[in-house]
């Protein structure tokens, strides 16, 4: 639970101080936050994939992963659901300024803060193992995503369901007899 504390915590800060000084940064000085907190995330997945001693599990979560979303037509669910909430709070307009513009963070920073690789594992840890520093990093890239974002109010909005999704992983791992990330790591 600490993690998801920590990363409501920093969520909340970086939308707020994006909100008061994000304005004062050039959108060059975002774009170098944004490629920073890339190739950040491509180097902290390379070494997780390295400490593994089953490439075999992680090829397979990859393939199937991938073959289940595209069946469950997840990526086309999501836009069908942002175009919904974007009529609905857009008034059908396809201006992208007040609602539109807040539907769009919200579903970007949804997406991003929950279905995410370091979120899932991330809440996986905490819970099963009480180690939160992947979602304490986790926490801190979100933070600095948010105070360069364009979105402004919405990211902050989609931290409400944070809480909600992350405890749900922790009690569905935890009434089943799963291997730990650990345990899969040998």
């Amino acid at each position: 639970m600490t993690g998801t504390i920590l990363n409501v915590i920093t969520i909340l800060v970086g939308g707020l101080l994006g909100l008061r000084f994000g304005k004062l940064l050039s959108e060059k000085a975002r774009e170098t936050i944004v490629i920073g907190l890339g190739l950040f995330t491509i180097g902290i997945s390379v070494t997780m994939f390295l400490e593994t001693n089953n490439s075999l599990i992680v090829l397979g979560g990859i393939l199937i992963g991938g073959l289940l979303g595209e069946y469950l037509k997840i990526e086309s669910r999501i836009n069908k659901l942002g175009i919904i909430l974007e009529n609905r709070f857009n008034g059908g307009s396809q201006d992208t300024s007040a609602g539109g513009t807040f539907v769009r963070g919200f579903m970007t920073s949804s997406v991003l803060f929950i279905t995410g690789p370091m979120a899932i594992l991330g809440a996986i840890q905490d819970g099963l193992l009480g180690d939160y520093q992947l979602l304490a990093i986790k926490s801190i890239m979100d933070g600095f995503e948010l105070f360069s974002e364009n979105y402004r109010t919405a990211p902050m909005a989609a931290e409400i369901i944070i809480p909600v999704v992350k405890k749900t992983m922790r009690r569905l791992i935890g009434d089943f007899d799963v291997p730990t990330p650990a345990t899969i790591m040998e």
